[in-house]
């Protein structure tokens, strides 16, 4: 529930970081259902100034947009960052006196992150033609920090700030009734007269989300509102975005800022935008609820990033500028590139139209080669079936194909269920089709296994972990024993 005092408040700061005269036209681009459609359409004609009603279809397409803006002598214009990447791709094909822009001077984004990359190839286009970065829940008023970008951001810097709030709004990086100290991680609150009333006919979560400020008894500022963002101040002043707190995931036991992988993506010259995101794996996650007898997560979920850059960029490379600033517990056990981040019609990225990465076959550096044989044949299929990955060739090593130990259980699981056949651990995760299928070949030639004992073991006593797996494999779920294992 946004009350008038506090769009008038954003009317008149935008009025004031844009420098609105009447002289500017201002495009208004976005959606009426999207809260920036407001300032598009009502800080210009605050001050007597035009604004040029783009349709669909003219947002569709780069070269309608840019057709647009010439024509109708645009000065200001609004970009979700995913849009302004495409716009940005399209115009780096131009030769200049195409791409020339010479009514419009400055530019606004709004929405996600603005990465340090896009703003380097926006600057480098029309180094005379900033860019207004502003950060705005939709809890509040609209923006209620604005920063501006008149110089391309260093080389190593992972983000670009969001600034410091407009007047009349205070913006704090909190820990709980704490505030954190420069440069620590906390949660973005906001107070003042852009604050919300509140969600309509929801008072559980208006009190959840709309708290009294333990950081000012002042009357405009008894009122915070927690954003669920994550960020931090820098030692200039300067309030960064990290992210959602809700993008948070545990994998392996580690916690992992889906953002930070993003932001460190996006750093690199030729990525124009990055998604990261925690893709569960259905087999792994049904062996867990097949050992547990409780459908869990454990081990199931892995990384995968996409990024929108050319063709010719290859993963190794991407994976090995990951490594030098990120953990390895963070790295992409993917990174697969799609033409463009697909967007939904309010211009956020759609994860759910992002391609599904267990159906992409990884770059590998062996040649594809066809199986020969009726057990490569099989083999092919069962390793198709667990890591979900069409077109698996009999030199492709199971490692390249991001398959883990997790998977590496299920494949001798399917071994034993589909071919009868017990084998190593180790030939499964360190091998290739062809490999493991000649130690089969030999073994079955041979003579088969013994059927395994869980009695006394000469050679390999088992670990702790594996007692504790055997054991609760043994025992019913809901009984006394089982739960106390499982504590």
């Amino acid at each position: 529930m946004i009350e008038r005092a506090a769009l008038n408040n954003h009317l008149v700061a935008k009025i004031d970081a844009l420098a609105l005269t009447r002289t500017d036209c201002i495009a208004q681009t976005a959606s009426h259902c999207f809260d920036i459609s407001l300032w598009q359409l009502l800080a210009g004609l605050c001050v007597g100034g035009c604004i040029a009603i783009l349709d669909d279809a003219r947002l569709k397409s780069p070269a309608s947009l840019l057709k647009a803006i010439q024509g109708c002598g645009v000065t200001v214009v609004q970009f979700v960052p995913s849009m302004l990447a495409i716009f940005v791709e399209y115009l780096q094909s131009l030769a200049a006196a195409e791409r020339a822009l010479d009514s419009l001077r400055i530019i606004s984004t709004v929405g996600e992150p603005l990465t340090p990359g896009l703003a380097r190839a926006w600057l480098a286009l029309y180094p005379r033609v900033p860019i207004l970065n502003h950060y705005g829940p939709t809890e509040c008023a609209d923006g209620v920090t604005h920063h501006l970008v008149s110089v391309p951001p260093a080389l190593a810097d992972l983000y670009v700030p969001i600034g410091k709030p407009i007047s009349n709004l205070e913006v704090y990086v909190a820990d709980g009734s704490r505030r954190c100290n420069t440069g620590e991680v906390g949660e973005i609150c906001v107070s003042g007269v852009g604050v919300a009333a509140g969600y309509v006919n929801d008072d559980v979560r208006t009190n959840d989300a709309f708290v009294p400020n333990p950081f000012s008894n002042d009357p405009p500022f008894r009122r915070l509102y927690r954003t669920g963002d994550l960020g931090r101040v820098r030692s200039d002043g300067l309030l960064e975005c990290l992210g959602r707190r809700d993008r948070q995931v545990k994998i392996r036991g580690h916690r992992i800022e889906l953002g930070e992988i993003e932001a460190r993506l996006s750093a690199h010259h030729s990525v124009r935008a990055a998604v990261a995101v925690a893709s569960v794996c259905a087999g792994v996650k049904l062996m867990a609820r097949d050992i547990t007898g409780v459908e869990g997560e454990t081990g199931s979920r892995r990384l995968i990033a996409y990024v929108s850059a050319p063709a010719e960029l290859a993963e190794g490379e991407l994976r090995n500028f990951l490594a030098e600033a990120l953990p390895t517990y963070m790295l992409p056990e993917r990174i697969i590139h799609v033409g463009h981040i697909p967007l939904t019609r309010n211009g956020k990225v759609d994860l759910g139209a992002l391609p599904d990465p267990t159906s992409v076959r990884p770059p590998l550096p062996t040649p594809f080669e066809q199986p020969q044989t009726g057990l490569e044949a099989q083999l092919c299929q069962i390793w198709s079936g667990v890591l979900r990955i069409e077109n698996i060739g009999v030199n492709d090593q199971f490692i390249s194909l991001c398959g883990g130990s997790l998977r590496a259980m299920l494949i001798l699981g399917q071994l034993q269920t589909q071919l009868g056949v017990r084998t190593d651990f180790r030939l499964v995760l360190n091998g290739s089709i062809r490999s493991l299928a000649a130690s089969i070949s030999a073994r079955v030639e041979s003579k088969p296994c013994a059927a395994p004992t869980y009695g006394k073991l000469t050679r390999s006593p088992l670990t702790r972990v594996q007692e504790h797996l055997w054991f609760l494999s043994h025992r019913r779920p809901g009984t006394t024993s089982f739960r106390a294992a499982c504590e």
